[in-house]
């Protein structure tokens, strides 16, 4: 059975040296979709600031990292982040294994 998920994220508050960001320098950020160990899948190159969400749809069971890369004014790439999660099976169990039947008597 196919799950919605939605990725969501803030604007930096911090540079990679520690000092304080200023949130006029963000533009956006690039949302990426992997199945785990498997390679990344660009979903939205550059979702504009005042948007801090996004709806990957139609996702089956399984195991998954979204990649959030945010994206300066200047179109300096920051620090990247990954966050692993599960869309779970919730389907039913599939049938018994090796069903058998043993007849005794005459």
């Amino acid at each position: 059975m196919a799950r919605t998920a939605t990725a969501k994220w803030g604007i930096p508050t911090e540079r990679e040296s520690g000092q304080p960001a200023d949130p006029a320098d963000y533009r956006g950020c690039e949302i990426a979709l992997a199945v785990l160990g498997g390679p990344f899948s660009v979903l939205e190159p550059e979702v504009p600031t005042g948007t801090f969400e996004l709806v990957m749809p139609d996702l089956t069971p399984g195991d998954y990292q979204c990649r959030y890369v945010p994206i300066e004014i200047t179109d300096d790439r920051g620090t990247v982040s990954v966050v692993d999660f599960n869309i779970p099976d919730d389907s039913p169990l599939g049938a018994v294994d090796n069903p058998t039947v043993d007849v005794s008597g005459p």
